[in-house]
């Protein structure tokens, strides 16, 4: 009788397969299952036990959840569902580039226990607004008898964006489904949304760091300390540090630091000029400006 280890061991043996099949690929078609074996070993803990509820012990489910939203896209065993960045069959953005991913059919060939003959299985991608296509990252989990799939930083035209993502094996099974990506022009100017000390602050320490955060990703070659600045209350010029790198412009925010502490019982005004933007060229609508007074 066939043991729990040798279910297992079967689908595991599967998954090796599978992961050596995908080197090879075929023509111009390379599966990039690269990650096949390596994820199923890592897997093949406590969580092996549920594999024989999942996959039945012989040719197991296929792990499917919500079917494609158009049966017309699939051929044999085959079907795909994209669920990041939406699960809807349009998607809004700003941003020039746009990642998806999903899951998609269990190859056949992978399912039951024992030993499994090499099988091709790809999962790839077509944007048709500007014709460009390539491969997803793909890991088919033998465990759980579903493979998940992800592309990374398509490229969008302006408008409508039609990208169609199309898993097959060698079988002649296929699931394909369609996402349109809208992009569209980001014309909303960036606000401030907060600063610290926060406005109008007493009692704040004289060698505190000064922060200004803002509405969304900013660009860094804006933000400086000819846009940024530090000042008393009648307007004279406090020496500050303005540090705006690629990581915390991005992130929205900036900070200042005087390079000599400041006096004590004195009040400060942090301005900020329409020179600083974000990162999609739009300025600040409006001059800002907030005071505390230090302790």
């Amino acid at each position: 009788m066939e043991t729990l280890i040798d279910v297992v061991a079967g689908r595991l043996r599967a998954c090796w397969h599978a992961s050596i099949a995908s080197q090879g690929g075929l023509g111009k078609r390379k599966s990039v299952a690269r990650q096949i074996a390596g994820q199923c070993l890592r897997a093949a803990t406590v969580l092996s036990i549920l594999a024989v509820t999942a996959c039945g012990g012989g040719g197991g489910g296929d792990g499917r959840g919500d079917p494609p939203r158009d049966q017309s896209n699939i051929s044999g065993t085959g079907w795909l569902d994209i669920y990041d960045p939406t699960s809807e069959s349009s998607f809004e953005t700003y941003n020039p580039t746009i990642s998806l991913s999903g899951s998609s059919f269990e190859p056949p060939a992978a399912r039951g226990p024992g030993p499994r003959s090499p099988f091709v299985y790809f999962v790839s991608w077509e944007n048709t607004a500007t014709s460009e296509t390539g491969l997803a990252s793909v890991c088919v989990n033998c465990l759980f008898s579903l493979t998940y799939w992800d592309i990374h930083d398509i490229n969008l035209a302006m408008g409508a964006n039609p990208i169609t993502v199309t898993a097959e094996d060698d079988a002649g099974n296929v699931g394909r489904e369609t996402i349109t990506v809208n992009r569209v022009l980001d014309t909303t100017a960036p606000v401030i949304s907060s600063v610290s000390p926060l406005a109008g602050a007493t009692g704040v320490d004289p060698a505190a760091i000064l922060f200004v955060y803002f509405s969304e990703p900013m660009a860094p070659e804006t933000i400086n300390d000819a846009t940024v600045l530090l000042t008393t209350l009648a307007g004279t010029p406090v020496p500050v540090t303005v540090s705006a790198s690629e990581t915390y412009a991005r992130q929205g925010y900036a900070y200042l630091q005087a390079v000599n502490p400041l006096a004590g019982g004195t009040t400060y005004r942090i301005s900020v000029t329409t020179g600083v933007g974000d990162a999609r060229g739009n300025f600040l609508a409006a001059p800002f400006s907030s005071t505390f007074t230090t302790r």
